[in-house]
């Protein structure tokens, strides 16, 4: 058996990416387009809409989700994609941006970019098919909230951030979904759905320049915004420095603490440190017990670091985590974490680098792998310091209760 252990260093080398697309352009009505080869024999589309969830009124959110929902509302658009071009659809949303990611064979490509396009600038957005959407996203939000840990991850969030927009669920409650109005999205498309909002990566066996013939012949038609929206968020007050207990089916304790935007240049040293408290955790929990889990969830502006410990339904956590993140990180501990942290973008490509590029105004393509591998002892320690200082947001889960109490 011949067992190869990489380092975050050699991870990256094989992740780097080229030093530009193979075409590049902006269309008139300012949709960013760019076109990559590829690998597998299939041609990839990726139109990413810099809007999200961010942009969800308070007391209406899973609007933006509602509107994404509109571009492909048939069931069976899927299998058109699979069937029919040999490919795939998957719709996505985010706090961030919504994004379509379809596949086709290369004969099909010219046909995936043609229903995309009339997909994005002519969306069924009618009252039945709103109605339609909105029930199948409550039975969505339904499904989720059995979840303990996305449960866990909301409570936390809201529980730092309040009426924030990361505060708020990405899919709304099922309360704010059954309050949207057909209005509602008619005015989201109108105000976010534009073409000087979003930006396309095409990947695959292509000729570059039919590739970009097609974009403006098929999107050219796409408007762009008429006028520009200034965004303002008010900044969330700090957490309280109570612990909010929530009676459920399971115990945990969770935890939220502010962290970095994904344009800081900390974004890299957070990943790692995540994974370093994620494994400190692990060594001072009971045997037996269940792992914990640690997200860094990183936006546009400042996110969190989610912490949850599924069994932790009686101590306040928050001083161990204090403790831990006291604590003195040590070289070894970090190549290690370096390793496991670049681990999780060996699959990012070259388009996923150039999208991020545009939503988070990077200068250049930043690739998040040789980020990691390039992070220093220092940074992660001045990191972990700063957060120790931060106030942490507490929500106990306890199973069974006699009584319901909020604190």
């Amino acid at each position: 058996m011949i067992i190869t252990c990489l380092s975050a260093a050699g991870i990256a080398a094989q992740n780097l990416p080229p030093a530009k697309p193979l075409r590049q352009e902006t269309l008139l009505n300012g949709l960013r387009t760019a076109i990559f080869p590829g690998k597998d024999g299939k041609v990839y589309l990726k139109l990413r809409i810099n809007a999200g969830a961010a942009f969800d009124l308070q007391g209406k959110e899973g609007t933006m989700a509602i509107l994404a929902g509109t571009f492909f509302p048939n069931p069976g658009a899927a299998d058109f994609f699979r069937e029919d071009l040999g490919g795939s659809l998957e719709i996505s949303t985010t706090y961030d941006f919504i994004q379509i990611t379809a596949s086709s064979r290369p004969e099909e490509f010219l046909t995936l970019i043609e229903s995309i396009a009339n997909a994005v600038a002519n969306p069924t957005i009618d009252k039945p098919t709103v109605e339609t959407l909105k029930k199948a996203q409550i039975e969505r939000i339904a499904n989720l909230e059995k979840n303990p840990s996305y449960a866990g991850e909301q409570y936390a969030l809201a529980r730092l951030f309040g009426n924030f927009p990361y505060g708020r669920p990405v899919s709304g409650s099922i309360q704010s979904v059954e309050k949207l109005e057909f209005a509602d999205i008619i005015d989201a498309r109108q105000r976010f759905l534009t073409a000087d909002k979003a930006s396309l990566a095409i990947s695959g066996s292509v000729d570059a320049n039919l590739a970009l013939r097609a974009v403006r012949r098929y999107f050219g038609a796409w408007t762009k915004a008429d006028r520009q929206i200034p965004v303002t968020f008010r900044q969330p007050d700090a957490p309280s420095a109570e612990v909010q207990t929530i009676d459920g089916d399971v115990s945990g304790f969770w935890m939220a603490l502010r962290g970095v935007a994904r344009g800081n240049a900390d974004h890299a040293a957070a990943e790692i440190l995540s994974v370093i408290l994620a494994g400190r955790i692990s060594k001072n929990l009971p045997s037996g017990t269940k792992p914990p889990v640690v997200f860094n969830r990183a936006f546009i502006l400042p996110g969190a670091i989610v912490i949850g410990i599924p069994d932790g339904n009686s101590a306040d956590d928050r001083e161990l985590i204090r403790s831990l993140l006291s604590n003195p990180i040590s070289q070894a501990e970090l190549d290690q974490a370096k390793t496991l942290a670049a681990s999780g973008f060996q699959t990012i490509g070259i388009d996923d680098i150039w999208l991020d590029s545009s939503t988070y105004n990077f200068k250049g393509l930043v690739n998040p792998a040789a980020s990691i591998a390039a992070v220093s002892l220092s940074e992660v320690s001045s990191l972990a310091s700063r957060l120790a200082a931060e106030r942490i947001a507490a929500v106990r889960f306890v199973k069974n209760p006699k009584t319901s109490e909020v604190k």
